[in-house]
């Protein structure tokens, strides 16, 4: 995808090099993630098949167990 510019080619384009590129890899597991990122916090959420996680983590706070537990399942996501 990054060999197009997404400012100047149609989203036709892009969904159709998106399709022609998931297809070449047979069978396979979906996993989508995005994050982002502020002075105040840290954030993740992880898609794979019908489970849906996120985790936000305060920067200026050591990991919580909960954040530990977060991390665990994403972890656990690539384990056969």
């Amino acid at each position: 995808m990054y060999a197009f510019d997404k400012n100047s080619v149609s989203e036709e384009v892009l969904q159709n090099h998106f399709a022609e590129t998931e297809n070449g890899f047979g069978k396979h597991v979906e996993i989508y993630t995005d994050g982002s990122k502020t002075g105040e916090a840290v954030a993740c959420a992880v898609i794979c098949g019908n489970q849906i996680k996120a985790c936000v983590c305060q920067t200026n706070l050591a990991c919580t167990p909960q954040n530990s537990l977060q991390l665990e399942w994403l972890s656990n996501l690539f384990v056969d």
